[in-house]
């Protein structure tokens, strides 16, 4: 896959906060997450501040309150359901920071399939 094609996915996850039932589930959410796509070498970040997202290149936050390491491909299959968060996870293919809690809530807005 290409980072165009991750960078897309994260446009996606952003924009999927103009659903106003989304925006409001993560109103009181002020987190950073992070994404470190180890095949491109690249860091981007999805900053939530009251119900609303902006997606920005680079780290913004020393310690970003979630972080997933990934390739783009990875990213790219994660969303479009043709893999797996838990097996990703199992794999080795995804390797996680942060609070279960937050991470389950935000697989909502990445659309990530957990169970088969």
């Amino acid at each position: 896959m290409s980072k165009e094609a991750a960078i897309e996915v994260l446009k996606t996850n952003v924009s999927r906060f103009d659903d106003p039932d989304l925006k409001s589930a993560f109103k009181k959410w002020e987190k950073v997450v992070q994404y470190n796509f180890t095949d491109i070498n690249e860091v981007w970040c999805i900053e939530v501040k009251q119900g609303n997202a902006r997606l920005a290149e680079g780290s913004i936050k020393e310690k970003p309150e979630l972080e997933y390491i990934m390739t783009t491909d990875t990213c790219v299959r994660l969303s479009t359901g043709e893999l797996n968060g838990m097996q990703a996870y199992k794999q080795g293919l995804v390797k996680t920071q942060g609070a279960i809690r937050d991470m389950l809530k935000w697989k909502k807005v990445g659309n990530v399939r957990l169970e088969d």
